[in-house]
């Protein structure tokens, strides 16, 4: 028979958890977008230690619904266990659920964003440090005719 207290208890710490993790990723586009380095890597860190916290409540959740390692059963899903419960705890345990699955998606499109922006800010790099830098030299191929060197928006004279 599974606790239902504790599951409850564990699943609003994962909720929190959740809640924190999508709280920094909101941080970080903030300081993505400041080109703000040293705070990102802050962030990145809090990130990192709240994603312990996250896999050990998930251990501590596995050990509530009796799943182990060397457990050879297939784990449930959350949802086949809500419904072994009684019907508080299982309605408690089923808006829960609903909560994490929600700031789950908030917290996905939030991580694609900020990895938009962060692929975007890259590109831009690239191309501006190419467009400082002159090749003098044409690059050939084994073919006779020689490759034109890709187009400068500065030449060396600038």
């Amino acid at each position: 028979m599974i606790n239902a207290a504790a599951l409850i208890s564990v699943l609003e710490s994962e909720k929190e958890t959740y809640q924190a993790l999508l709280d920094l990723s909101k941080r970080k586009h903030n300081l993505i977008v400041e080109g703000d380095i040293e705070g990102l890597q802050d962030a990145v860190r809090d990130t990192e230690r709240t994603v312990i916290t996250m896999c050990n409540l998930e251990k501590e959740r596995q050990k509530i619904v009796g799943l182990s390692r060397s457990s050879l059963k297939a784990p449930q899903r959350l949802s086949t266990i809500i419904r072994s419960l009684d019907e508080a705890s299982a309605a408690q345990a089923q808006a829960l659920r609903e909560e994490i699955l929600s700031i789950m998606n908030e917290l996905d499109m939030s991580n694609k964003t900020n990895a938009e922006l962060i692929k975007k800010g890259i590109g831009h790099i690239q191309f501006m440090l190419s467009s400082l830098v002159h090749d003098d030299n044409p690059t050939y191929s084994n073919k006779t005719n020689p490759q034109k060197a890709a187009l400068r928006l500065f030449d060396g004279r600038a």
